[in-house]
């Protein structure tokens, strides 16, 4: 009887460092996962450029941003409706990859 109470004590001690090791595996993992500071921070710096860009060309072609705001929205919510699926995210970004790389084409 000594030896099963034994046994019995033995095996509920390993069950509970298994749970122990299991969470502290569970929580390497999340932050592991976890986005870094730096990584938020490069975002961020990237999204503000992009906007100063965007700016700078706007300016450079004399448009407002406040006109073309309205009728982007205008324009947009026709485009879905006529069709759903049109990625407008990419037309933009080939478009503004086109304009950004027209003045260091310029300078070679």
């Amino acid at each position: 009887m000594v030896g099963e109470e034994y046994a019995y004590a033995g095996s509920l001690i390993l069950s509970i460092v298994g749970a122990i090791i299991l969470l502290g595996l569970f929580i390497a993992l999340i932050s592991f996962l976890e986005t870094r500071k730096s990584k938020k921070y490069r975002k961020f710096v990237t999204d503000m450029y992009v906007a100063a860009k965007t700016r700078f060309l706007a300016n450079e072609d004399s448009l407002d941003l406040d006109v073309e705001e309205k009728n982007f929205k205008s324009w947009s919510k026709r485009i879905k409706r006529e069709n759903p699926e049109y990625d407008l995210d990419n037309s933009i970004e080939d478009e503004l990859i086109d304009r950004v790389d027209e003045p260091t084409k310029k300078e070679k």
